[in-house]
């Protein structure tokens, strides 16, 4: 069973919540889905909408993390980082359409499976460094409703905007 946190940011909280994650060295952004084996690095959010790769990213530190592990998939003929077996983190961004804003969260699976397919827990520095980033969310953002909103989102929000 994964660790998540949903929140509610606009891209001004995203900024600021990427300056927390890039200042542990060997943090790197990756894509959900790419063409090769390797995924490249990417070297900021795309904007929403204008990505292939959709609203999600992952986090992965190559510093404490082993190399991701992606499997093909023939069918739609593109790589995917295997989320359960790697040690990435999953920051799936809000999505802001029109007047309503949806949540984002920041989700981890902890354990991975063996060859016997029995859970494994996956390193130690990689759970801190996901409960580190989930810690930062719950301490900078506010409550709301089961979920955490960024400032500039909560300011959007009591102008008019919905949370849904």
């Amino acid at each position: 069973m994964g660790k998540q946190v949903y929140f509610y940011m606009l891209p001004e909280d995203e900024e600021q919540f990427m300056r927390f994650v890039f200042e542990r060295a060997g943090a790197v952004l990756l894509p959900e889905i790419c063409r090769h084996a390797v995924p490249e690095i990417l070297t900021k959010l795309a904007t929403i909408g204008g990505s292939e790769r959709g609203p999600g990213v992952l986090l992965w530190n190559r510093l404490i993390s082993p190399p991701v592990i992606t499997r093909y998939i023939p069918e739609q003929k593109y790589y995917a980082v295997d989320k359960t077996q790697s040690e990435v983190i999953e920051f799936w961004r809000s999505r802001l359409s029109g007047d309503s804003l949806r949540p984002g969260r920041l989700w981890c699976e902890p354990n991975a499976l063996d060859e016997s397919f029995n859970q494994v827990a996956k390193s130690n520095e990689f759970i801190k460094w996901c409960e580190s980033l989930m810690r930062w969310i719950r301490r900078n953002l506010t409550r709301h409703a089961g979920s955490y909103v960024g400032k500039h989102a909560l300011a959007w929000a009591e102008s008019g905007g919905k949370l849904t």
